[in-house]
């Protein structure tokens, strides 16, 4: 029984790791979009413009090399 006690511990460390890693690649990808400029066309004073600014940031980088994302996040 203990065996699969430490399956179960380590399918779900492994899916609490790609989690993170998932979200750490976003984070990043928002943040270069952002110190770029992009989406820079919103204006940030107005509460609904700022939701449309943060899902234009989101959308913008999508197909960067999600590898080069995490490396730039880490380091």
């Amino acid at each position: 029984m203990g065996s699969w006690k430490n399956i179960v511990i380590f399918v779900l460390a492994i899916a609490l790791t790609v989690r993170i890693v998932a979200a750490l690649i976003g984070l990043e990808n928002y943040r270069y979009a952002n110190s770029k400029g992009y989406c820079s066309e919103y204006n940030i004073k107005d509460p609904v413009a700022r939701v449309l600014k943060d899902q234009c940031l989101e959308e913008t980088m999508k197909g960067s090399n999600s590898l080069w994302l995490l490396y730039k996040a880490i380091f």
